[in-house]
């Protein structure tokens, strides 16, 4: 697919299916022998229920197969409008989202970098959230057979799906994955939490599109021998 935007979002690609889960290089689980493409999707937000307000939203796919380097093969990302930088009043595609004091405090503690990018940026640099929405659907129907993974079975998902119906669209809700759904099988099984890749210094915690890459090499770890 070319690297043009879709509906004005500014959409990154990079350019570049699972044998196991294994918990500690010898004993292996869920075996699964076709190399396959899954998305992970992660979403920066100013609360913490289901209406969040959204700030920004990052997806990557990325190819798994057994005996294979884990490979990134696309990518997305938008940052969300949200306040009106004047009146501070939510945008209207995000009327009726909500915020919480909590969650602002809770960024003001974050790294410089994530912070600008969830709730700094001139709006010329983020898109309406009907856009972002939009784009993001049209992104996720390329790759119809992949689950769709998120760190927590009632957030990420549960967030985008409420939102993708507030916007007229259906959330392809048998496609969600929960990323810690494995990790506590592997606990029950074996009595020890997975070892998981240690996190890139260029990867930007509480960015959406850092997570997401960062997820998406945990993932792999879980399911590739």
């Amino acid at each position: 697919m070319s690297g043009a935007p879709l509906n004005g979002v500014n959409v990154v690609y990079l350019t570049g299916d699972v044998d196991c889960f294994n918990t500690d290089n010898t004993r292996r689980f869920f075996a699964v022998r076709a190399s396959k493409r899954e998305i992970i999707v992660d979403i920066e937000t100013l609360d913490t229920a289901r209406s969040a307000v959204i700030a920004s939203i990052g997806a990557v796919c990325i190819k798994i197969g057994a005996g294979t380097t884990p490979e990134i093969v696309d990518t997305f990302y938008a940052r969300v409008r949200h306040h009106h930088p004047d009146t501070g009043d939510l945008h209207a595609d995000q009327a009726g989202r909500t915020t919480s004091d909590e969650t602002l405090e809770w960024w003001k503690l974050q790294p410089t970098k994530a912070l600008v990018e969830a709730l700094g940026h001139p709006e010329h640099k983020r898109h309406p959230l009907s856009h972002a929405v939009a784009s993001l659907g049209q992104w996720l129907d390329q790759y119809p057979e992949s689950g769709i993974w998120a760190k927590g079975s009632d957030f990420d998902n549960a967030i985008l799906s409420d939102v993708f119906s507030f916007h007229g669209r259906a959330w392809p809700f048998r496609r969600s994955r929960c990323l810690r759904t494995p990790v506590a099988v592997a606990q029950y099984i074996t009595g020890r939490t997975p070892t998981l890749p240690t996190r890139k210094p260029a990867l930007i915690p509480h960015h959406a599109l850092h997570d997401a890459i960062h997820e998406g090499y945990e993932l792999a770890a879980m399911v590739a021998p």
